[in-house]
């Protein structure tokens, strides 16, 4: 059956030598973008990243091919803790961007 469904990620660590996973110091500290959007037409993603560059200083436009499809990825922000990313999550769904969730950029 195909459909979407809401889900939660929790990172278990980072992969170690050899089997298994270490935990790091801290979950929150690191540095984090906002997916606000993802588009089949790449110049849907550029015109939008290019908007919210001017707005927040980062953007970026990330491709996923995802079964078989290519996807355009809009990240907007740099937040060095998942604490202040989770708060920007908040404000995007204010501004009209209600998907938009947190993703590592490192």
């Amino acid at each position: 059956m195909k459909g979407t469904a809401p889900v939660r990620i929790e990172a278990l660590g980072y992969k170690a030598s050899g089997e298994g996973y270490e935990a790091p110091e801290n979950y929150d500290r690191g540095n984090y973008s906002i997916q606000i959007g993802s588009f089949k037409d790449q110049q849907n993603a550029i015109r939008l990243s290019g908007e919210m560059k001017k707005l927040h200083g980062y953007s970026e436009v990330k491709s996923a091919l995802v079964n078989g499809e290519q996807f355009y990825r809009v990240q907007a922000g740099v937040f060095t803790s998942l604490r202040a990313a989770e708060e920007a999550e908040e404000r995007f769904a204010g501004q009209g961007y209600p998907g938009s969730f947190a993703v590592a950029l490192d």
